[in-house]
């Protein structure tokens, strides 16, 4: 079985070397060219990943929600807040329709549920 964190036993070296990596990355202009919903759930306090990342982020894609967890850090929201975690991806799914998809039309009330009245 595997550890939980990679990096335990990859080392401190390959994990600088994935950060250095990750630091030239636009993520702003990454998501400016997103064709899709992008939900982002954020920890207001992430040291990692600050906020404000997140924010220009959101700022640049065409489409997207920020939901940020008061106090939480980097990681973990689902523990955080765990309903508030899964409601933020509930409501950011169903406020968007599938492309092509008909609405489903509300079910007539079953005869049976009528004489029972």
């Amino acid at each position: 079985r595997y550890p939980p964190f990679p990096f335990v036993w990859l080392g401190w070296p390959v994990l600088r070397a994935v950060y250095k990596g990750l630091a030239g990355f636009d993520r702003a202009a990454h998501a400016s060219r997103l064709d899709c919903p992008l939900l982002l759930l954020h920890g207001t306090e992430d040291a990692i990943s600050p906020i404000d990342s997140a924010r220009t982020i959101r700022d640049a894609a065409p489409d997207a929600a920020l939901v940020p967890f008061e106090g939480a850090p980097h990681g973990g929201l689902h523990d955080w807040d765990p309903k508030r975690y899964l409601d933020a991806i509930d409501s950011f799914v169903r406020r968007r329709p599938i492309p092509g998809a008909e609405p489903v039309p509300e079910p007539a009330p079953s005869p049976v549920a009528q004489v029972a009245t």
